[in-house]
C-alpha cells in the first residue's frame, strides 16, 4: 500500500469515470471536507473506518442525515477505487454499517431541524420534490387589473 494525497486520488477517478457535473463536485468535496476535519491535507492512509465514522458524526452535527449517508456512499466508492489502485486498504464496511447511528443525537440542541414550506393551497403532494395542482388553479388576485385601471 502506497498512500498519495487523497485529492489527487479523487481527480483521477473523476478523470477516469464518466460523472455529471453534480457528481464530481460531491466526490471531489469529500477529500476536502476530510482534510478540514483532520486539519491537515488528508491521503489514502486515513482512510480507516474509525477516521472515517469520526468525521461522519462531527458532519453529522452540520448537515442533515441524508447529506450524512450520502457523503458515506461517496467515501466508501472512492475508498474501494483507491484500494483497487493499492493507494488504501480496501474497506470491509459499506457505507450503512459504516455511518454513525441514530445521526439525529449528534446535532446539537441549538439547532433545530428547519420546517419545509407550507404547500400552496390546492396542492397535494405526489411523492415527488414538487407539489402538483389537481384540477384548477386558482384565479390570481391581479387579474384583470390593467382593464380595471383603464376603464373608458
Amino acid at each position: 500500500m502506497k498512500p498519495i494525497d487523497l485529492t489527487k486520488a479523487a481527480q483521477r477517478y473523476v478523470a477516469e469515470h464518466k460523472l455529471t457535473p453534480r457528481s464530481r463536485r460531491y466526490l471531489l468535496a469529500i477529500p476536502k471536507r476530510l482534510s478540514e476535519h483532520l486539519g491537515t491535507p488528508a491521503t489514502t492512509a486515513d482512510l480507516d473506518p474509525v477516521t472515517v465514522r469520526i468525521w461522519l458524526q462531527e458532519r453529522a452535527e452540520i448537515v442533515g442525515e441524508l447529506a450524512v449517508r450520502t457523503d458515506a456512499k461517496r467515501c466508501v466508492t472512492l475508498w474501494r477505487w483507491c484500494a483497487s489502485q493499492g493507494w488504501a486498504d480496501p474497506p470491509w464496511l459499506n457505507s450503512t454499517e459504516l455511518c454513525p447511528g441514530e445521526l439525529r443525537k449528534y446535532r446539537p440542541e441549538g439547532a433545530p431541524l428547519p420546517l419545509p414550506p407550507k404547500p400552496p393551497e390546492g396542492a397535494k403532494f405526489t411523492g415527488g420534490s414538487r407539489y402538483r395542482f389537481r384540477g384548477k388553479a386558482p384565479s390570481r388576485p391581479d387579474s384583470g387589473l390593467l382593464s380595471r385601471l383603464f376603464k373608458g
